[in-house]
């Protein structure tokens, strides 16, 4: 039972028998993992406290060959994220970036760059003065770390240019903007504004630092977390459960 250490952040947690937790993870070194937390529940357990969502730390954990849980040695929390969990915007936000991480990955599959990705974008969530809009500049760079990230400047059939000043559509089932000569017989067509798809273009090169500051009203950075949550359900083959709950409120 080799043992394994890699820094890590907490995608999910799930009660385990009486006194036990899954953790899953995303690793820098290792992809997602999950583990299993021995008597976390317990009132005197030395762990519960630092196995919080969103938090980041040092993993060290026991492997066990050719199973898909496996035993946690320590976490050693590094930022607690103590913020992503006190207020509704930072919390849903921050739930949608890692349940969409945690759906849209395999298990043991690494991949530094999108545990960058999310690490930074976590830090971006939690001082962001516009958490929703944050949230919507980190999902596209998550969907471009995943592979997805969907064609938002031409038609993806025939490649002609979306005027800049006009709105579009967004077919999920073709990975991108469909034109009006296209698009005949289409059924997931999505119509999207040219404000927001003038802010996804627009967020897809902006730093983090900076996502807060990008032009968006309050109306259009609604509308987006609509759209992208029936774009990110199509790839997953489902709906993301913290986006749909979000986007009722």
């Amino acid at each position: 039972m080799p043992i394994q250490s890699s820094q890590a952040i907490v995608l999910q947690t799930h009660d385990f028998g009486e006194a036990d937790r899954v953790i899953v993870f995303l690793t820098q070194a290792f992809g997602k993992v999950r583990v299993v937390a021995e008597g976390v529940r317990r009132i005197r357990s030395r762990q519960g406290g630092s196995l919080q969502l969103f938090a980041t730390g040092h993993l060290v954990y026991f492997e066990r060959s050719g199973k898909d849980l496996h035993r946690i040695n320590e976490f050693a929390t590094i930022r607690p994220h103590h913020k992503l969990r006190e207020d509704f915007e930072r919390i849903s936000a921050a739930s949608v970036a890692v349940e969409l991480v945690a759906q849209g990955t395999s298990d043991q599959d690494a991949d530094p760059d999108l545990y960058a990705v999310l690490d930074t974008g976590l830090e971006a969530l939690e001082t962001a003065t516009r958490p929703l809009v944050a949230l919507c500049c980190l999902w596209l760079h998550l969907l471009a770390r995943l592979g997805h990230l969907p064609e938002l400047d031409r038609c993806v059939h025939c490649q002609r240019e979306r005027p800049a000043d006009k709105a579009g559509v967004l077919s999920p089932g073709h990975g991108g903007l469909v034109c009006a000569r296209c698009r005949a017989g289409m059924s997931d067509g999505l119509v999207v504004s040219a404000e927001i798809l003038g802010f996804l273009g627009k967020a897809g090169e902006t730093a983090c630092e900076a996502w807060s500051d990008l032009p968006v009203t309050a109306e259009g950075h609604r509308a987006m977390v609509g759209i992208l949550h029936r774009y990110s359900s199509h790839i997953l083959g489902k709906p993301l459960r913290s986006a749909a709950f979000l986007e009722q409120c």
